[in-house]
């Protein structure tokens, strides 16, 4: 550099030399470039993968180790990394490295049950995903919302179906509010009997 120039001055291309323009010329980081190529967006996507990652819990039957993402993750904990403006999730792009076709709207998951992993991938269907969620709210007499048992719920519908009997009486009886007797006589609650 020369020490006659402060360093706030040009580089003989109008552009101000600072720190960041001179990481825009000379950095190999794809996030930076304007226009990067695919070799260059997959040299990044490589450079951030750990292939000696961990082997997987045993359970799922999976005995090669897996492939860990290190560069950026979601909010939920999945990884992605940006190149040229666009922004990539490193499950997609991976199994479109391992030369798969576009899933659409299949997600892709890990056998291995690691978000970082882009080894063990393969596809499902939203359905599939939903049926393997367990089911997080207790209903019926489980849940701590619970105003009523079974017993007492078959007994207010075989009461008001006999048509005896008010919904506020039940309400009463039973001592739990009215909007709660309407619930479970038209089976917004207690659907499960």
């Amino acid at each position: 550099m020369n020490p006659s120039k402060p360093p706030g001055g040009t580089g003989g291309q109008g552009v101000p030399h600072t720190t960041f323009n001179l990481l825009n010329l000379c950095c190999h980081n794809v996030a930076v470039k304007h226009n990067p190529t695919e070799a260059d967006i997959r040299e990044y996507f490589w450079s951030l993968v750990d292939k000696n990652g961990l082997l997987p819990d045993p359970a799922t039957g999976i005995k090669s180790k897996c492939w860990l993402w290190l560069g950026s993750v979601t909010d939920q904990g999945y990884g992605r990394f940006k190149a040229g403006g666009k922004t990539y999730m490193i499950s997609r792009y991976a199994w479109r490295e391992k030369g798969r076709r576009d899933p659409g709207a299949l997600t892709i998951s890990t056998r291995c049950s690691n978000k970082l992993c882009v080894r063990h991938l393969y596809t499902r269907t939203r359905a599939e995903i939903m049926a393997s969620v367990p089911r997080r709210r207790a209903s019926g007499e489980d849940s701590y919302l619970a105003r009523a048992t079974s017993k007492q719920v078959l007994l207010m519908r075989k009461l008001y179906a006999k048509g005896n009997v008010t919904q506020t009486a039940l309400a009463e009886r039973f001592g739990i509010s009215t909007s709660n007797v309407k619930k479970i006589l038209t089976r917004r609650s207690w659907k499960h009997i």
